[in-house]
């Protein structure tokens, strides 16, 4: 989902630009924690990115928390939502 921010955590976790990615992302991690069950939460986030994750089995992500969802991908992460 975001692979430019991994692969700065990942060469320098302690860098400026690091820390400045990551304060900025801070609301979306901590609004994802709260929505469901994790598992839950990135296979909706990935399929609002237009990823095949196949069907999600038992505990389906309620709709309004995929709305949530949605509004949060788009704000923090506009080029990763897939257009529906």
């Amino acid at each position: 989902m975001l692979p430019q921010f991994c692969s700065t955590r990942s060469r320098s976790p302690c860098s400026t630009d690091a820390r400045r990615q990551h304060l900025e992302l801070f609301p979306l991690f901590r609004a994802v924690l709260t929505l469901a069950v994790n598992p839950v939460v990135i296979k909706a986030a990935l399929q609002l990115a237009g990823k095949d994750t196949g069907e999600l089995r038992l505990c389906e992500m309620p709709a309004e928390d995929r709305a949530a969802l949605k509004a949060l991908l788009k704000r923090h992460v506009p080029d990763a939502v897939a257009e529906s």
